[in-house]
């Protein structure tokens, strides 16, 4: 499957046998060592385990409550037959939670200073996260934040029952210990004056345009976007919402509005989402919080009108159903005539996304002006916001250095005899996530109280430690069978005529024997592997051994590039789903 026996591997083939081998630190935008956190906070070692998730995804406990997860939709465990998923999120928080002392823990510099100035307009999640690593870079960082207070939609959007502000306010402070990155708050950054003082200029301010819903009567009093609600309530205000509350959407923003409006008082709170359930961006955690509130929730109905005298006083709604893609391939909904009902309500929220405006003066003045996070983007998540800034971090070092001074690697281990797992450690169920009841008189009570530090533990030994391959040495083997036999999953071991290989050299998987006259090899499928040793121990001839691989995103002088090798892969068998 690699190139190497052993060390560093930077080839195409190297980094999408990664990619295929370990699903959930693909799906991470961020690329964060999951399986490399998770055996730390098995062995107790919170400590690593926090520094981990510091290095790759810059605010551990911030996404330990936040984060949307979009790793453990591939975990293998989670497959069919296999269990559900790794708490993968809940055990980061666990590291931030448990791990020794709160001082500021500083990374390394990847380069000494080099004199060049980078202005970063917006101190959100992407602009804080490309200040820090082009600080690491060596680049001296003016941070430009119109609010008076640095977090962007982490401290204006996520409500505090979501996200104590002490956890962020805590992470940023770590962040702004880095030498070399200057908060400026209050200021409004001037593209063109930007342009014209610094070596680059790296815009991340976010989208924070709320998306007006075309629908008669969206302009009367009482319906209103949930961005700019969220904020004023996040800055302390108290609105009135009324008795009945209808919100619209479901994303995080709605969902958000909703638990909100119960924490204001409202009495009775309808959630209308156009698609279907499966198609929301929250998670089933979120939807069992609006369940457990009281809040009715209701998917493939759209809003029609909005109704009211000198205020608004119901809702028409209409049912839904899928019709053709749209210009992104995504299913459009559309309207069911005849389907048309009406709800009272005081108060509308609308959860209908964000989108990023841009200034004019971006092409103006002498530096380059970069979009990082939600600014280039759109509207998405924490998550992908830092991982978008750490590789625009990249290309702004690039630019300013005349070269590429980052790349990555595989670090291929020595062989190991397992992994320390064992098969019956995949009937451990998935722990609880502790629960606080919501309570009137405490609104900003936390409502996740997270793991317990043996929950944590025992949660972090189901991983199935996907960054070990397990390879068959047909050199040494006798053909015996004995591991087909004692293999747990069906068709994890296979029979093989011939590997296929794309013109990169990549794996495309096998093809298997009909019988002794092209059975050639035997060899493991890299994706149904759950890496459970039971074949190593069948062998009677020890030609099975493990090697652990290692990610190695931003090294420097690293001469490899993980995007540049497995996102076309990624996308192409996207394409064939």
């Amino acid at each position: 499957m690699l190139t190497v026996a052993a060390g560093a591997a930077t080839g195409a083939r190297d980094f999408d046998c990664q990619r295929v081998g370990v699903p959930c630190q693909h799906a991470c935008p961020a690329h964060t060592d999951i399986p490399g956190y998770l055996q730390a906070i098995a062995e107790g070692n919170w400590e690593a385990a926090y520094r981990i998730n510091l290095r790759d995804n810059v605010f551990p406990g911030v996404l330990g409550r936040v984060c949307t997860r979009p790793c453990e939709e591939v975990c293998r465990h989670g497959a069919e037959g296999l269990g559900e998923p790794v708490a993968i999120c809940k055990s980061k928080r666990a590291a931030a939670d448990f791990r020794e002392g709160s001082a500021p823990i500083m990374l390394d510099r990847w380069f000494p200073e080099t004199g060049k100035r980078v202005a970063v307009a917006g101190a959100g999640p992407a602009g804080l996260a490309i200040a820090r690593e082009l600080a690491r870079c060596g680049h001296a960082v003016d941070v430009f934040e119109q609010d008076d207070r640095p977090g962007g939609l982490m401290v204006q959007g996520i409500p505090l029952f979501r996200l104590p502000r002490a956890v962020v306010e805590s992470e940023i402070e770590q962040l702004l210990a880095t030498p070399d990155i200057r908060l400026h708050l209050g200021k409004t950054a001037d593209p063109e004056t930007l342009r014209r003082d610094y070596d680059a200029v790296v815009w991340a301010t976010g989208a924070q345009q709320p998306v007006p819903l075309d629908v008669p009567g969206a302009d009367l009093p009482g319906v209103q976007h949930g961005l700019p609600f969220l904020r004023a309530v996040n800055r302390g205000a108290k609105p009135a919402l009324g008795r009945r509350t209808v919100v619209i959407g479901g994303g995080f923003t709605a969902v958000d509005c909703a638990r909100m409006a119960r924490r204001l008082g409202a009495e009775s709170i309808q959630m209308f989402y156009r698609r279907s359930e499966r198609e929301m961006y929250v998670s089933a955690d979120e939807l069992k919080a609006l369940a457990d509130e009281g809040i009715d929730f209701e998917c493939r109905v759209m809003p029609v009108a909005f109704r009211g005298d000198g205020r608004v006083q119901s809702v028409v709604l209409a049912r839904t159903e899928p019709g053709a893609p749209d210009e992104t391939g995504r299913i459009a909904y559309r309207r069911i005539p005849g389907t048309e009902f009406e709800v009272e309500a005081d108060a509308v929220l609308l959860g209908t996304g964000q989108r990023a405006v841009r200034p004019d003066g971006l092409g103006a003045g002498t530096g380059p002006v970069f979009l990082a996070g939600d600014a280039a983007t759109g509207s998405t998540s924490l998550i992908d916001a830092i991982g978008h800034a750490r590789r625009c971090a990249r290309r702004v070092d690039e630019f300013l250095m005349g070269a590429r001074r980052l790349g990555d690697d595989v670090q291929v281990g020595p062989a190991v005899r397992g992994t320390g797992r064992t098969r019956e450690m995949d009937a451990i169920p998935r722990q609880p996530l502790g629960l606080a009841a919501f309570a009137p008189d405490d609104p900003d009570r936390e409502m996740e109280t997270g793991f317990d530090r043996a929950a944590a533990v025992v949660e972090a030994t189901r991983c199935y430690q996907c960054q070990y391959l397990f390879e068959i040495d047909n050199r040494r083997c006798i053909y015996c069978d004995m591991c087909v036999i004692a293999c747990p999953v069906p068709n994890c071991i296979v029979k093989v005529a011939d590997v296929v290989r794309d013109d990169a050299g990549r794996w495309r998987g096998f093809v298997e024997s009909t019988g002794p006259k092209d059975y050639n090899l035997l060899c493991i499928d890299p994706q149904l592997c759950i890496r459970c040793d039971v074949c190593v121990k069948a062998c009677p001839v020890n030609c099975i051994p493990a090697k652990r691989l290692d990610l190695r995103i931003a090294e420097p002088d690293a001469p490899g590039s993980y995007e540049e090798a497995a996102a076309p892969a990624a996308e192409e068998e996207k394409a064939h789903v």
